[in-house]
């Protein structure tokens, strides 16, 4: 009998490990998705900003030139935001959470 108290605590003891080692993974998960989301506003917002940039020097017709914020938002800004939504993607589709995954990928494919 004394035996079967022992058994059942290490068996105790088991799925506790087993349940802190599960939230520990399923909280390193949630800080990465979170983690990409933040980055991929950050740089919406930086396209944003540029894009207002462009938009106010073409409206007020300066003699500033916007090619510089056009190139930085085409050449930098957007690859980048696309390589961050990938990931995101790569990573909630490995766990079951994007329902279309393909359609998804194909939306978000730069065009050449």
């Amino acid at each position: 009998m004394e035996y079967l108290e022992i058994i059942v605590g290490i068996i105790a003891l088991a799925i506790a490990i087993w349940a802190l080692n599960l939230q520990r993974r399923e909280i390193i998960k949630n800080g990465r998705i979170n983690a990409l989301i933040h980055a991929s506003q950050m740089i919406q917002d930086k396209i944003d900003f540029h894009s207002k940039i462009i938009d106010d020097i073409e409206k007020n017709k300066t003699n500033k030139s916007s090619g510089g914020h056009k190139s930085r938002i085409n050449k930098e800004l957007r690859p980048l935001k696309n390589k961050i939504d990938m990931e995101f993607i790569d990573l909630a589709a490995k766990y079951n959470g994007v329902l279309h995954e393909n359609e998804i990928r194909e939306a978000l494919k730069p065009s050449k």
